[in-house]
């Protein structure tokens, strides 16, 4: 697999100090995981690279959103696929909000989730729903 040299990001704000980017940009978490999502992340990363992929990195930004209307969060993928320095490929591991996983397959080709209880599976697409407010 491809080595990121990676440094912390500096600025203001709660994530300072928990955030690193690497030489093309990339905004990488830095998370304490437990075991078990460490092995999850461990069997995804041996995932893509079966299906070709050698450039896969943990923790990255997806550059999305998802949430509610109140409330949204930035997508941090647990492990990823780039090619180009583009994200091809994504796989949420453990227990993921099912708001994340729809979010990412309208913005991303391939998604998979791995939750801690079945094998991994693809994330279907699913058409954004339009809603029309009366004046």
């Amino acid at each position: 697999m491809k080595e990121r040299v990676k440094r912390p990001v500096l600025g203001e704000g709660p994530a300072v100090g928990f955030l690193e980017q690497d030489d093309a940009g990339h905004i990488y978490r830095i998370m304490r995981d437990t075991p078990r999502h460490k092995e999850l992340k461990e069997k995804a990363k041996a995932f893509l690279l079966s299906k070709g992929y050698d450039d896969i990195v943990e923790e990255i930004y997806a550059g999305v959103e998802y949430g509610t209307f109140t409330y949204s969060s930035p997508a941090v993928v647990d492990v990823a696929a780039l090619k180009d320095e583009k994200i091809v490929a994504i796989v949420e591991c453990g227990q993921t909000p099912e708001g994340k996983l729809r979010t990412l397959a309208r913005h991303f080709d391939e998604v998979y989730h791995l939750p801690y209880s079945s094998e991994i599976k693809k994330v279907e697409r699913v058409p954004v729903e339009y809603r029309w407010e009366l004046p």
